[in-house]
């Protein structure tokens, strides 16, 4: 079911952040880190990921971010959790689908007028649902011809310099592929850091944002960087205006 969000014209030109925060937004920290990362990027909207907490607690922990709006799709127990987060500056949208592993919405940009999809993704290390989470996502409908970008973590690696130490797997890989070629999207590549997770010695690049050609054509000049990490196992990533 489609569900509104209030989101007011934008006039200016500012990043997009995607934070995964994999050990859970309840620390009391977390607000002050998510406000570090803002307060020197200033973006638009950002996601978070694996949040582990939802209702009242996560009505909480939200309103110390210092956003005025947000959507989220509830954590289940103490794993999943995708929270949006945005200020007054974001134009209109819909939420069209919520799933507990993605959120995919629509963007009206009002000045000059423009139309866009945006599909947050969190690929669930769990093996059944992580593949009826690649079925899913083959029946998201976007208009034709309309830019669309894809914020996703997934435990695919696509390629052998996305890890370094440990065992080298490739869950999900055919599914992820056959996502990208159904839709032609397309990695934006990154600048940073070559690795967007770490544990025990272990470095991978998990976190990514792809989109299709419209998009390219609608943003030329955007890029995707990763950030440096606070007190979290993964690094954000920041969409900005080169």
């Amino acid at each position: 079911m489609s569900r509104i969000i209030r989101m007011k014209g934008c006039k200016s030109q500012k990043p997009l952040l995607k934070a995964t925060v994999t050990k859970g937004s309840d620390g009391r920290r977390f607000p002050r880190i998510l406000r570090e990362y803002t307060k020197e990027n200033n973006p638009h909207m950002v996601a978070l990921l694996e949040t582990r907490v939802s209702e009242s607690k996560a009505d909480r922990i939200i309103e110390r971010t210092g956003y005025d709006m947000s959507y989220r799709v509830e954590a289940t127990g103490f794993s999943s959790g995708i929270w949006l987060i945005w200020n007054n500056s974001l134009p209109d949208g819909v939420v069209l689908a919520a799933h507990p592993q993605f959120v995919h919405v629509s963007i009206e940009w009002n000045k000059p007028p423009y139309h866009f999809f945006v599909t947050i993704v969190y690929d669930h290390p769990d093996r059944t649902k992580r593949k009826a989470l690649w079925s899913d996502l083959q029946n998201i409908q976007v208009a034709e011809d309309s830019p669309w970008l894809y914020w996703l973590v997934i435990i695919s690696l696509l390629a052998r310099n996305e890890k370094k130490r440990g065992a080298n797997r490739c869950k999900g890989c055919k599914h992820f592929l056959e996502i990208m070629d159904n839709f032609n999207l397309v990695d934006l590549g990154f600048k940073g850091s070559q690795y967007t997770w770490n544990r025990a010695g272990i470095f991978e690049r998990l976190d990514r944002i792809i989109a299709n050609n419209q998009w390219n054509d609608f943003a030329p000049h955007y890029s995707v960087q990763h950030l440096y990490r606070i007190k979290l196992d993964h690094r954000p990533i920041l969409l900005l205006p080169a």
